[in-house]
């Protein structure tokens, strides 16, 4: 099979590899046809003592790293699993509130910043699937996002006159992955 370019590969894309050898603890070098030629794949597992050298594997894609040509993989379904029906109605509420919608309060404030802190920690068991719901947003525009969040939590405590305005830059920038997401949970 022909190397994959690093432009194919995609967060979350399912890869076929095998286990090379243990690099301690949790991680592991693996070997997969699918990844560009010359990088170095990575499987990071939370079960690590069932795994085998020579072991073939079903790992997805967690990060691509092209400045160290490096995919970092995961094994099983921690991180893909579906949005609760619990949540699902408080991250519909928190976005409604960042985009002026509803009245913004502590709860939905917090539950919006929830939703995109998962993907920032990639630790909790959906924030891949946030990270899809949310329109698949990079390092950098996860960390303005946080930003803008936080400016309307400090605001809504001291400064409530400023908040038209800081709906307004959060719409500007987020607006339609917001928006989708909103429906998407709908």
């Amino acid at each position: 099979m022909e190397s994959t370019p690093s432009n194919h590969l995609k967060i979350g894309a399912w890869l076929n590899a095998f286990i090379v050898k243990p690099l301690g603890g949790r991680r592991f070098e693996v070997h997969s046809n699918q990844a560009p030629k010359g990088w170095t794949v990575e499987l990071h597992a939370r079960q690590p003592e069932g795994i085998m050298n020579g072991e073939q594997i079903l790992g997805w894609v967690v990060k691509i790293s092209p400045l160290h040509m490096q995919v970092l993989l995961h094994e099983g379904d921690f991180g893909r699993l579906p949005v609760s029906e619990a949540m699902k109605p408080r991250y519909r509420e928190g976005l409604r509130a960042l985009l002026g919608q509803i009245e913004p309060t502590a709860d939905n404030l917090a539950d919006a910043r929830g939703m995109v802190v998962r993907i920032q920690k990639q630790q909790q068991a959906d924030w891949l699937t946030v990270w899809q719901l949310l329109d698949e947003p990079s390092t950098g525009e996860v960390k303005q996002l946080l930003k803008l969040i936080d400016e309307q939590r400090t605001a809504r405590k001291e400064d409530p006159a400023s908040m038209p305005e800081l709906v307004a830059k959060l719409k500007a920038e987020f607006g339609f992955a917001l928006d989708t997401a909103i429906q998407r949970l709908a």
